[in-house]
């Protein structure tokens, strides 16, 4: 049996309780993630070289700490937390890079060492992208997919990037509030109703404008 894509596409069916008649049914993984979502993660996880590049860029004015100690190998710190943040997400994609060749053991003697025609980040990054299709459909896949999502929000905040946050004219669903934000680069809205208790809503755009479109025949005149 296919399991429910861990996306936000069923944050509802996630939090609604079973049995209760709102609660609807999930969306299939195909197989980890729904299409939308393996859209989505596709076009993060190819924008994050890019994003490594701007941090790097309009850092913190220590471009030229890059090749400074990493952190936790037994030297100070490096004193750019943005060539840090390029040098983690670096070591990120290798990781990745060597869990899917462990999947591919006979492919690991062909491999040469990143860095010989551009940034090793660069090289990793296509690599992956390359073989995206077995990445979605890998034991790790549901891991993956949530790290590149909070990999490419991280840098989007940082960079200030694609960070514009707009708030939505329909009132939230489930809170009642005008607290609906829409985030640049998300695919998916959020409510921020602080509470108590929290709102933690989210909804896909497809099921924002039908809530919408709801919403407004509710107020118009008879």
């Amino acid at each position: 049996m296919t399991e429910p894509c861990p996306g936000a596409c069923n944050t509802a069916w996630r939090t609604i309780p079973p049995g209760d008649p709102g609660r609807p049914e999930p969306v299939p993984g195909e197989p980890v993630w729904c299409p939308r979502d393996q859209a989505r993660i596709r076009r993060q996880f190819a924008e994050l070289d890019i994003l490594g590049a701007l941090r790097a860029f309009i850092g913190d004015g220590h471009r030229e700490q890059a090749a400074s100690p990493s952190r936790g190998n037994g030297h100070p710190p490096s004193p750019s937390p943005a060539m840090d943040d390029v040098d983690e997400l670096t070591r990120w994609a290798f990781s990745w890079k060597d869990a899917y060749l462990d999947l591919h053991p006979s492919w690991k003697a062909a491999q040469t060492y990143a860095g010989n025609l551009a940034e090793a980040r660069t090289e990793t990054i296509a690599w992956l992208c390359e073989r995206m299709d077995g990445l979605l459909e890998a034991p790790f896949a549901a891991d993956f997919g949530r790290e590149v999502t909070w990999w490419h929000r991280s840098l989007t905040t940082v960079t200030k990037a694609g960070t514009g946050r707009h708030r939505k004219l329909a009132p939230c669903p489930w809170c009642g509030l005008r607290t609906l934000y829409e985030t640049d680069g998300d695919d998916y809205l959020a409510c921020c109703n602080p509470g108590p208790p929290a709102c933690r809503a989210r909804l896909t755009k497809d099921e924002y404008t039908g809530w919408a479109q709801q919403a407004a025949r509710a107020v118009q005149p008879a």
